[in-house]
């Protein structure tokens, strides 16, 4: 076996681990909450963490295409 073990070659693969990845996202509120006290709002907090998935879904896409024009 060449390459990286690691590497999600699916889409549905990527959707997977975006959704895996934006749960234990919203999870880190409430660890905040419960361990911290940190109140953080929905109202900020959710929209910048759906930006930031995105942004990482967005550099994975773009690198996996990358990925695939070298080979």
């Amino acid at each position: 076996m060449t390459g990286n073990p690691l590497r999600i070659e699916t889409s549905g693969g990527v959707l997977v681990g975006f959704v895996v990845l934006a749960v234990v996202v919203f999870e880190l509120r409430t660890v905040l909450g419960m361990l911290f006290g940190i109140d953080v709002s929905g109202v900020v907090y959710f929209p910048v963490a759906l930006a930031v998935l995105v942004g990482l879904l967005v550099a994975e896409n773009a690198l996996r295409s990358v990925g695939s024009k070298e080979g």
